[in-house]
């Protein structure tokens, strides 16, 4: 039996727009792998089959695999071989901007706009830890036009232990590195949506749940 092709960039070079991600099953487990550079994310992969003692597949092949995994979750345009809709939103500069500084809007009308450190780096942790992280756009990195919003945090002193892994949230479209300092009252107010449940957002007036739909037979 002929194997499917796989999906392959279009272009060498690319860039994927949500970070170069992979996830291999193992023995029951889901491990998760991401990077915002193709390199950084090999040498994670290098280290895990090291640790448990399994046979490198080899970089030509690695890669093969890497980019058919990427290529499920990227629009059309980006790749041969892929799916029609992509399993990952891809998400715009306009509306990563646009979702952020809806948020901090509210940041001169108040003093407690900004939650303890303590609150801020434990949902950082789980952030930096969360599939729906899209690493794609360094928003901490100088020159681009999220620095703005992230400088301010830091003109405050405000910053975590896991920024670098941090990205932007496939569900609300925010930069983490923000939203882990927003205080609860605003984000309640103002960024309601369906959340997993391993989010600290979950459970919270934040959370929508989603619908239930009920399959009812025909009389």
């Amino acid at each position: 039996m002929t194997e499917p092709q796989r999906a392959r960039f279009m272009y060498r070079g690319t860039v994927p727009p949500i970070g170069w991600i992979y996830e291999i099953e193992h023995e029951g487990e889901t491990f998760r792998f991401q990077s915002p550079m193709q390199i950084g994310l090999m040498t994670q992969l290098k280290r895990w089959y090291a640790d448990k003692k399994l046979e490198w597949p080899g970089e030509p092949e690695m890669r093969a695999r890497i980019e058919h995994f990427i290529c499920q979750r990227l629009p059309k345009g980006f790749c041969v071989g892929g799916p029609d809709q992509p399993a990952v939103p891809y998400l715009s500069v306009s509306k990563i901007r646009d979702g952020t500084r809806l948020l901090l809007q509210k940041l001169f009308r108040g003093k407690d706009f900004l939650v303890p450190q303590e609150e801020a780096d434990r949902r950082a942790k789980i952030c930096a830890n969360c599939p729906e992280s899209l690493a794609g756009i360094c928003t901490s990195c100088l020159g681009n036009e999220f620095f703005d919003i992230f400088g301010w945090f830091l003109r405050a002193g405000r910053k975590t232990p896991y920024d670098a892994g941090l990205g932007v949230c496939a569900i609300c479209g925010c930069i983490a590195s923000a939203k882990v300092h927003v205080s609860n009252e605003t984000l309640f107010e103002l960024s309601k949506h369906t959340y997993p449940n391993h989010c600290w957002l979950y459970g919270t007036p934040a959370h929508v749940p989603k619908k239930e739909v009920k399959n009812e037979e025909a009389e």
